[in-house]
């Protein structure tokens, strides 16, 4: 599978792999598991090794960032289409740069990502020093509003699903992650005065140490139901079991997993993550303990 992307002003499209998932706190809801968004990885680069990027935050242009995105909405119609994987329609809305102390350009890039179903507010950083390609992080914000989804999202309301997060893992404990999901705050604020409908960003995770992130940045379970699960998961409950495949954790409630499965051992059962000899329990693996966390922008 690919994803491609082009240059402001270049129509010809690129080509990038996608490697396997390394992020032990992406939290992937939708697409691959193993693949993450835009990434071409440099075989001198190490998994393991650690850079620090040492970027320049108040050198992003937010101003041109916020115009640009003017042009979200009728992206589709105004701008140059990008192929993107299973043939969704991607539109490159703003690149910027973004400094650093070791003055290396750091590419941070605004597209709309237009799938059969869904439109998404992506948000990616490269380092263009090592490949135009070479993903540091990637965010994807799935568009839900009210008149698409009059059951889904209140009236007047439109919500941002973050389905997909993820900072490589050499670029991990730099604030990037906190740093992106700022800008976004400040891009949907915008959007806001822009469209007169209130905005939300929503994420689901079954994730411990994901979860406490997000609620570190005042995400809070949104209907009861999650926050009944966010007190299971907080306090260990006994029936909630966890386990780590591809680096990352999945919570599962082992009764339901029982009930559900019961000719298997459990979630760590290899049948489990056979995508292409049982696709229900890979898909039920994807969803089976989410809770959802949400917050007004």
């Amino acid at each position: 599978m690919t994803t491609e992307h082009v240059k402001p002003g270049d129509e010809s499209a690129q080509s990038v792999e996608i490697p396997k998932e390394s992020s032990p706190v992406a939290d992937n809801q939708a697409g691959d598991l193993r693949a993450s968004f835009g990434t071409k990885v440099d075989g001198t680069l190490s998994g393991k090794e650690k850079i620090d990027l040492g970027i320049d935050w108040d050198s992003l242009d937010k101003k041109s960032i916020f115009a640009s995105m003017k042009m979200f909405d009728d992206a589709e119609k105004t701008l140059p289409k990008i192929t993107g994987k299973r043939g969704h329609g991607i539109y490159l809305i703003h690149t910027a740069a973004l400094n650093t102390r070791t003055e290396e350009k750091i590419i941070l890039r605004v597209l709309k990502v237009i799938s059969p179903n869904y439109h998404e507010l992506q948000i990616e950083i490269a380092r263009p020093s090592i490949s135009d390609d070479h993903e540091v992080a990637s965010f994807d914000f799935l568009q839900l509003k009210h008149d698409e989804f009059p059951t889904e999202v209140e009236d007047g309301c439109e919500e941002w699903d973050m389905k997909h997060r993820q900072t490589q893992e050499p670029y991990k404990t730099q604030g990037i992650a906190g740093k992106v999901i700022e800008l976004t705050e400040e891009i949907l604020k915008k959007r806001s005065a822009n469209n007169n409908l209130a905005q939300s960003i929503s994420a689901k995770s079954g994730q411990r140490d994901l979860t406490a992130w997000l609620e570190k940045r005042d995400f809070q379970a949104d209907t009861p139901q999650d926050v009944a699960m966010l007190k299971r998961l907080k306090d260990r409950d006994s029936d909630l079991q966890e386990v780590t495949m591809f680096g990352e954790t999945y919570t599962f409630d082992a009764k339901e997993f029982k009930s559900k499965f019961p000719e298997l051992s459990g979630p760590e059962d290899p049948a489990v993550w056979d995508d292409e000899n049982r696709k229900e329990l890979f898909f039920y693996m994807k969803s089976c303990f989410k809770i959802k966390l949400k917050k007004s922008v």
